[in-house]
């Protein structure tokens, strides 16, 4: 038979919480700084994927129209390059956040 005073909790009480007294194993709160954290990556992830997809798009319709319309596929090759730069950055931007909010918003010790 099982000890029922030695199961685990699977939860607390509103009242148990609002007093501190939950499970050490049990953490209702998430840190806003893993939030932003998490939430940047994703963005800059969704944000690079589009515009890369984009950039891929355009330099593929510059290939096909360099031959035949020059000035036309200019405009393809600059947004192909926009895209591109977008994309990057995003990413760049994405990893800094994620460096400075990894190690609790402190920059290296020199």
């Amino acid at each position: 038979m099982r000890d029922v005073a030695a199961a685990p909790r699977y939860g607390a009480t509103r009242a148990s919480l609002r007093a501190g007294k939950s499970d050490p194993g049990l953490n209702t709160r998430v840190p806003i700084g893993k939030m932003v954290r998490y939430g940047t990556a994703l963005l800059a992830g969704v944000i690079a994927g589009s515009r890369g997809v984009s950039a891929v798009q355009s330099w593929q319709q510059y290939r096909t129209l360099h031959e035949s319309d020059p000035s036309g596929a200019d405009a393809y090759l600059t947004f192909a390059q926009v895209d591109a730069a977008i994309a990057i950055l995003s990413l760049c931007l994405a990893a800094l956040v994620w460096w400075l909010l990894g190690r609790g918003g402190h920059a290296p010790d020199r």
